[in-house]
C-alpha cells in the first residue's frame, strides 16, 4: 500500500505543512500527492496514541474515523495480558491495534472485520510488522463465528456511532448489541472480552449483562479511556473490580478490589496533605478501598478527597501540600491570587468550577490551587494548596 518511493516522501516531509505540501502537489508527478499527506496528517496525530505505527514508515493508516476510534496500544498491551489460552477471535477487528497484541499472548488469532478495505489493510500492516499468526477474515463477524467451532477467548468492541456518527453509550444502541448475543457468544467461546465506553453507567452494565467475572477500568495518563467487563460463566458471585492508570514510560498503578466490597474508611478534617485520586479510581468508584490501601482519611462520605499528616508517596492520583484553608468567599478568596490566576477544583461543592471562577474573578493558571470542598462537619471551605506530585 506505501511504495519505497512513498515511504521515503513521508518521512522526509514528517514535519511539513499539509496544505502548502498539497497545494505543491505538480512538483511530484510520480506521486498520489493527497494520499500521502493524509498519511503524513494521521503520523502527525497518533504519535502519542500509536508510537510504534506511526514511527514505522510501511504502515498504512485507514480513514481517520477507524484510527480514532481504535484502541491505543498502551491499553490493547494491558487487555491483551487478562487472560490466557490458544486461541482467541477478533469480531470488530477495526484497524487491528487489538488483534495485533492479542498475537503476542495467543497462538491462534483470528481478525474478523466486514469492511473489505479495512481488513486489506490489517493483512498488509500486519505483514509490515512481521506479525504471521493472525488469520484476517473479511465477512460479517456474527455469521462467521456461528458456522466456526469454540475458541478460548471472543473479543468485542462494538461500535459505538450512529449513522450519523454521533457517540453512543449504552450497550443496547452499540453494535453488534452484546445483550442480544451474549448467550450465543458464550457458546463459542469460554471467556468474552468487551470493551465499553469509559462513560457507560457500570452499576446498569453489572445488571444487564450475564456472568460478569471482573471489570477493570483502564486510564492512560490519567484520562479514562475504556471500561473492559470479563464474562465467564463459572463466574463467583462477588465481581473483580481493577482500576488501573497506564503511565507512557511503562509504570502502572493499579488497585484491585471486590464490587460488593463493604469496607469502612476513616474521615478527618484536613491536615497537612491532600490527595485526589486518578481518574480511574473515580470511574470505579472504590474509594473506600484507596482510603484503607494507603492508610489515609477522607474529607467526608461524598468528598473524594483523603488527606493526612505524613506523605504517602507512592498515592495513585495528584497529590497537594494544605497552605491554607480560606472562607468561600471573594474577599476572603482575592487575598491570595498570584496575578488573579489560580486552578480551582471542586469536589462535593454546591457550586461549579465555572460559576465559581466568575464569582470569584479568577482566571486559570499559576501554581496557586484552591480546592472548595465539603467537610465532614458540612462546613464549606476552600483549601489553598501546592501540588507537589
Amino acid at each position: 500500500m506505501l511504495s519505497a518511493e512513498e515511504q521515503e516522501f513521508i518521512q522526509k516531509n514528517a514535519k511539513a505543512d499539509i496544505t502548502k505540501l498539497i497545494l505543491q502537489g505538480k512538483r511530484y508527478p510520480t506521486l498520489a500527492i493527497k494520499k500521502l499527506a493524509n498519511q503524513i496528517n494521521i503520523r502527525k496525530k497518533a504519535i502519542i496514541k500509536l508510537p510504534t505505527w506511526a514511527e514505522t514508515p510501511a504502515i498504512f493508516f485507514p480513514p481517520t474515523i477507524s484510527w480514532q476510534q481504535c484502541s491505543s496500544e498502551y491499553t490493547a498491551k494491558y487487555k491483551a495480558q487478562l487472560l490466557k489460552g490458544k486461541s482467541i477471535i477478533d469480531l470488530t477487528g477495526g484497524f487491528g491495534v487489538d488483534t495485533f497484541y492479542f498475537a503476542q499472548e495467543f497462538e491462534e488469532v483470528t481478525y474478523v472485520e466486514r469492511n473489505t478495505d479495512l481488513a486489506k489493510i490489517a493483512t498488509y500492516n500486519y505483514k509490515v510488522l512481521n506479525q504471521d499468526n493472525i488469520k484476517v477474515i473479511n465477512a460479517d463477524s456474527l455469521d462467521y463465528i456461528e458456522q466456526q467451532d469454540t475458541f478460548d477467548v471472543i473479543y468485542l468492541d462494538p461500535a459505538r456511532r450512529d449513522a450519523q456518527q454521533k457517540k453512543i453509550i449504552t450497550l443496547e444502541d452499540s453494535t453488534p448489541n452484546i445483550l442480544a448475543i451474549q448467550e450465543m457468544l458464550l457458546s463459542k467461546g469460554k471467556y468474552i472480552l468487551l470493551k465499553t465506553s469509559p462513560m457507560l453507567d457500570i452499576h446498569k452494565a453489572i445488571k444487564d449483562l450475564k456472568y460478569v467475572q471482573s471489570i477493570h477500568v483502564i486510564a492512560v495518563e490519567n484520562e479514562c479511556k475504556e471500561l473492559i467487563f470479563i464474562l465467564n460463566k463459572e463466574t463467583s458471585e462477588n465481581i473483580n473490580l481493577t482500576s488501573v492508570n497506564i503511565h507512557r514510560n511503562g509504570d502502572t498503578d493499579v488497585t484491585n478490589t471486590k464490587w460488593n466490597d463493604n469496607l469502612e474508611v476513616s474521615y478527618a478534617a484536613p491536615n497537612t496533605y491532600i490527595y485526589d485520586p486518578n481518574k480511574a479510581i473515580h470511574k470505579a468508584g472504590i474509594f473506600n478501598k484507596i482510603g484503607q490501601k494507603f492508610e489515609i482519611a477522607k474529607l467526608a462520605p461524598n468528598t473524594h478527597l483523603y488527606t493526612s499528616d505524613n506523605l504517602v508517596l507512592n498515592f495513585q492520583g495528584r497529590v497537594f501540600e494544605l497552605e491554607k484553608i480560606l472562607k468561600p468567599q471573594k474577599k476572603e478568596i482575592q487575598k491570595y491570587l498570584t496575578q488573579g490566576k489560580a486552578n480551582l477544583i471542586t469536589r462535593n461543592f454546591p457550586e461549579n468550577v465555572a460559576n465559581l471562577k466568575k464569582k470569584w474573578k479568577i482566571n486559570d493558571g499559576g501554581e496557586i490551587y484552591l480546592i472548595a470542598v465539603t467537610l465532614v462537619n458540612t462546613q464549606k471551605v476552600v483549601l489553598k494548596c501546592k501540588r507537589i506530585r
